[in-house]
Parts: structure tokens; C-alpha cells; sequence
């Protein structure tokens, strides 16, 4: 593996694990948003 691979293959997990991140984020919102509603 070359060094451009090995910094391209850190950028795809970097993007996978923010756009996770992301995902449970808001759902944890719409989780929040959804407790908020109801009391």
C-alpha cells in the first residue's frame, strides 16, 4: 500500500464514522424532540 492509499482508506472510515455519528445524532433529537412533545 502506498502512502495516498493508506491516507484515502483513513478518509473513507473518517467519512463513514462521521456520517454514523450523524445519523445517531438525530435521532437522538428526534428522540428528544418526540419526549418534549409528549409531556
Amino acid at each position: 500500500m502506498t502512502l495516498n492509499e493508506v491516507e484515502s482508506t483513513k478518509f473513507y472510515y473518517l467519512l463513514q464514522t462521521i456520517s454514523i455519528i450523524i445519523m445517531k445524532g438525530e435521532k437522538f433529537f428526534s428522540f428528544k424532540k418526540i419526549m418534549g412533545v409528549e409531556k
